[in-house]
């Protein structure tokens, strides 16, 4: 007498399982790829905020009275562990179709300054690193 049950064998339960089982691993290293890749967009738009702030803040200072107080590095108080340093130094005369005597005449000369910022920070790894931002801002000149 052959007595036929209904029902999965345990071999089939285990495959079954192993199936699954990989597939959740693999939906849970994606959404864990996504998370990190979230958190450092959120990260990176934050620094980027507190870049154009301290950039505003030396092209402020950079054309006051008061030049001399320009910081040209420091940790951002808004972000501690962050350092930054901001440099101003490659200028670049604005060509115009004019002689250099139509220049005297105006009394002024237009730059276009190049201001770059670089934020460096620790890895996770305990490495350092830098992001770099740089912005062009033009500059005129007065004769005297």
């Amino acid at each position: 007498m052959t007595h036929k049950q209904k029902g999965f064998t345990l071999t089939e339960v285990i495959a079954a399982l192993a199936i699954v089982g990989v597939a959740l691993l693999y939906f849970s290293h994606i959404s864990l790829e996504n998370n990190e890749k979230a958190l450092t967009a959120y990260r990176m738009r934050e620094l980027k905020s507190v870049v154009r702030e301290k950039i505003e803040e030396f092209l402020i200072a950079r054309t006051s009275e008061e030049q001399h107080n320009i910081k040209y590095s420091g940790e951002f108080e808004t972000a501690p562990g962050l350092f930054w340093s901001i440099s101003d130094h490659e200028r670049f005369e604005i060509p115009f179709d004019e002689t250099e005597e139509d220049r005297q005449e105006k009394g002024y000369t237009r730059y276009l300054v190049r201001v770059q910022m670089r934020v460096f920070y620790k890895t996770m790894a305990g490495e350092k690193d830098a992001y770099n931002f740089s912005t062009m801002i033009q500059e005129v000149i007065e004769h005297e």
